[in-house]
Order: structure tokens, then sequence, then C-alpha cells
């Protein structure tokens, strides 16, 4: 019998401590702001470099390579080797000049700087 006299004050006291534990909030919304949006500009590709589609087209068709190179006014360099660096069986290269011929077939691996007044 002493069990149920304590059982009903402890359900009561816990019932007491779960309602009012929480306190009642209003939430408010949050306040939208309009996102600028940047403007799209129209960009027209380089006509002389070498389009995302035709270095595709020269990955997966390498008979194409000649072909899609001229177009673009590459010049191709074969047995190019860099001394001490690496070689390379075909280079295309275009606006620049290789390095200094060290002998028949090998390049200097880097230029030397040009001093003034020389």
């Amino acid at each position: 019998m002493k069990k149920n006299v304590w059982i009903a004050p402890i359900v009561l006291v816990l019932a007491l401590i779960l309602n009012s534990c929480g306190t009642q909030q209003k939430a408010t919304a949050p306040v939208t702001t309009p996102v600028a949006q940047e403007p799209v500009v129209a960009v027209e590709p380089l006509k002389e470099v070498i389009s995302i589609a035709d270095a595709l087209d020269m990955y997966q068709n390498p008979d194409k390579v000649d072909a899609i190179t001229k177009k673009y006014g590459y010049k191709l360099k074969t047995n190019y080797e860099v001394y001490r660096l690496d070689k390379f069986s075909k280079m295309y290269y275009k606006n620049c000049a290789l390095a200094k011929l060290l002998t028949a077939d090998k390049y200097e691996d880097y230029p030397k700087p040009m001093r003034k007044g020389v």
C-alpha cells in the first residue's frame, strides 16, 4: 500500500516537471532579400586558339591532329628533347621560339636571361 502512495506523487511531480520545462516561443519568418543576379555576358571564342571541341577531337582521333593544328597555325617539331629534362616525339608550338640548340637534336633546358647593353 505504501508503494501506491509514493507512486502517485512521483507521477504528479514528473508530469509537472515535464510540462513546465519548456517555454513557448513564437517563430518569426526570416526576411527574404532579393538576390542580385550577375548579368550574362556573351563571350566569343578566340579564333587563334584551339577550342575544347577540337582538342577533344584531337585526343579521340589522332589522325585529325595535323589538320586541326594547321587550321590554327601551330608548328610541329618532331623528336624535341630538352637537355636533362624530357623528350617529346611530337611537340606543337605557336607564338614562341624554341630553346637554344645544343646538339643535333637536344635543346637547352632554359633560356639564358638577356643582359642589357650587350
